[in-house]
């Protein structure tokens, strides 16, 4: 994140081990979970704070849009891209059975065999179960084939996992948007659902027994700048799910547009339409009511009476009955055409999103990991602006760089006032 409250792409220095300290587990209101130790700064509206300061209900900067990494890949093979993602949904690719994909959809069926048989040049054997169907897939043993779907799995190293378990490989977090899309499309088509809601709406999710494929999914949904939320669901004789659920009709939208779902086109073209004539709801995606301190220390530089400033915006007189809630992007942009101030100008279009504080529970002493960024001097982790915290507790910082790791006779010492510390 840079000054302007944009994020960009830039190259983490160098990470490293800070010691074994006590960890906290901080979960935000939209699902995504850190864990961090005591000092470990995260951004608010009113700027950086420590783990320790935070507080349940405090808003803390995420990002709104994942940006492609540096070393994002070139187009892979789309068939093994789409095998892979009916596979993580309804696949069994445990050791010490076969390896088969089940499914009761034709559509999806028929796919799966496509592309195994486009990749890997396998034809699976069809079996009839209720209303389902087993696809298995083998190689030849007796003459020594191994299974090419399964030694690809134990190279991506998601081999033998059980449904809670499972996990999208690496290699999928740097794939071109278009390459992307597709997978996702393919996984929403096995755990997916796309369905209408009583009051006219639409329920769009994705669930799974393993939590952290749900999370990596709200990641890589974030790579399209769709905001999403989990849930734990609960059913009695089963066990614990989480779903990643897309509401509102921007994200919903965007989902529909830029993603959509394998074999639901129609469907998907049907929602679009009928989201059109909803109104969107900004209730959630608010700048923190802590603005208002700010909005009110800037029309007091201009002199203005707070009556006079709402007659300017248009308002009803109301005091401060609207700084017990926070501001909406659209409503703040509409303020800031009578205030001047270039930080809440940036907080009308910037790439962060406000995300609430649900618990902060503390936990065992790990061994603690902080990156160095050089430039921003914070990160991403899982979607959630941090700062470099040993740079945040210092007073001066200083840098060892060396353009050409191979000369060892040529290094550049940067030595800095941190902007954070005190100036004596």
């Amino acid at each position: 994140m840079d000054e302007d409250l944009k994020l960009k792409v830039c190259f983490m220095a160098k990470v490293f081990s800070s010691g074994v300290k006590k960890i906290f587990r901080l979960v935000l209101r939209s699902g995504r979970e850190i864990k961090a130790s005591a000092n470990h700064p995260f951004y608010t509206v009113l700027g950086w704070k420590r783990l320790d300061q935070l507080k349940i209900g405090d808003r803390l900067a995420v990002a709104r849009n994942i940006l492609s990494p540096l070393k994002a890949l070139v187009d892979q093979d789309i068939n093994r891209i789409i095998l892979l993602a009916h596979f993580l949904g309804d696949g069994c690719y445990l050791k010490h059975q076969p390896l088969h994909y089940t499914s009761g959809s034709s559509k999806n069926l028929k796919v799966v065999e496509k592309v195994a048989k486009n990749a890997f040049g396998l034809t699976p054997r069809k079996v009839k179960q209720k209303n389902w169907y087993h696809l298995y897939f083998s190689g030849n043993p007796k003459k020594g084939i191994k299974n090419p779907i399964l030694e690809w799995f134990k190279e991506l190293r998601i081999f033998n996992q059980r449904s809670r378990e499972k996990e999208i490989p690496a290699f999928i977090f740097s794939l071109p948007l278009k390459q992307l899309a597709a997978f996702i499309k393919h996984l929403w088509a096995t755990d997916g659902s796309l369905s209408s809601t009583s009051k006219g709406g639409f329920a769009i999710f994705y669930a799974s027994t393993s939590k952290k494929l749900v999370l990596q999914v709200q990641h890589l949904l974030a790579r399209f700048g769709i905001l999403s939320r989990i849930r734990k669901t609960k059913k009695k004789g089963y066990r614990n799910g989480f779903a990643v659920h897309i509401s509102g009709k921007i994200d919903q939208i965007k989902f529909l547009e830029n993603i959509g779902v394998y074999g639901k086109e129609k469907r998907v073209r049907e929602a679009i339409a009928q989201l059109g004539n909803i109104a969107a709801n900004p209730n959630l995606d608010v700048v923190p009511k802590e603005v208002w301190g700010l909005i009110e220390s800037e029309r007091r530089k201009l002199g203005l009476s707070m009556r006079e400033f709402h007659r300017r915006l248009k308002w009803a007189h109301d005091g401060t009955n609207r700084h017990k809630n926070g501001v909406s992007r659209k409503r703040l942009s509409h303020i800031m055409t009578v205030l001047e101030n270039d930080f809440l100008n940036n907080l009308c279009s910037s790439d962060l999103y406000w995300d609430e504080v649900l618990s902060i529970k503390k936990e065992a002493e790990e061994e603690v990991y902080d990156a160095t960024v050089a430039g921003t001097h914070n990160f991403l982790a899982n979607g959630i602006v941090v700062h470099n915290s040993i740079e945040q507790d210092a007073d001066v910082v200083m840098f060892l760089w060396r353009e050409d790791e191979e000369d060892m006779n040529k290094v550049d010492l940067e030595i800095a006032k941190h902007r954070n510390g005190p100036l004596r």
